[in-house]
């Protein structure tokens, strides 16, 4: 979305925010490293990079992961933080 335009500014504005406080959390979420944020209709990934050739991501899932799944994650060594919390690794070789 393109900020300082009539539709963002409504957008922003459901939410109680505005075009500034847009900038003032890009420029927290720069300093933290994030590269992005993305959601569908269940999760929300949050992406991180930890040095030039690996990176990280929290997957947030609206609600507690099956029990079918969680043992499909135990076998690959996914690592879960809560039960609706996904560590995810990523290394460049």
């Amino acid at each position: 979305m393109k900020l300082k335009t009539a539709y963002a500014d409504t957008l922003l504005s459901e939410i109680g925010w505005n075009n500034k406080i847009v900038m003032e959390l890009t420029e927290k979420l720069k300093k933290a490293n994030c590269l992005s944020i993305s959601s569908n209709d269940n999760t929300v990934d949050i992406h991180y990079r930890t040095g030039t050739w690996s990176s990280y991501s929290y997957i947030i899932y609206d609600k507690p992961i099956s029990d079918s799944i969680k043992r499909v994650y135990d076998e690959a060594k996914i690592t879960m933080l809560r039960d609706n919390v996904k560590l995810a690794t990523s290394h460049a070789l």
